[in-house]
């Protein structure tokens, strides 16, 4: 991704925590998972993005979409294997549903829903 056209987008990211550990199937091998909390998320709340990676150093890009299309908020980062969480400033948003979709270099592109009240 081009670094440049992200850095205008960032404004709603409070932060990117990563932490080496994380679920494991039975197997002992790791499964990719992405949630958004709280839903319904207000005004007054952190939104929380939390990608479970099951690779490590993958280069990651967490973005968020109004419904009719328009990227709200973009921001590219490493993710460690296990769980990584981007916290969102939900005052930077209006009422309504937003998506979430989370892609890299080796991952399928993953979508999360969560709404603003």
């Amino acid at each position: 991704p081009n670094d440049a056209l992200l850095k205008k987008d960032t404004s709603t990211i409070l932060s990117i925590k990563t932490k080496d550990t994380a679920p494991s199937t039975s197997r002992g091998v790791f499964k990719p998972s992405l949630k958004v909390f709280p839903i319904p998320s207000y005004s007054n709340q952190t939104i929380t993005i939390q990608y479970t990676s099951p690779d490590e150093k993958l280069n990651v890009l967490a973005e968020v979409f109004n419904l009719d299309g328009k990227r709200i908020s973009a921001t590219s980062f490493t993710a460690k294997r296990g769980e990584n969480r981007i916290k969102l400033a939900s005052v930077f948003f209006s009422k309504g549903a937003y998506l979430v979709r989370i892609s890299g270099n080796t991952l399928n592109p993953m979508l999360a829903k969560f709404m603003v009240e």
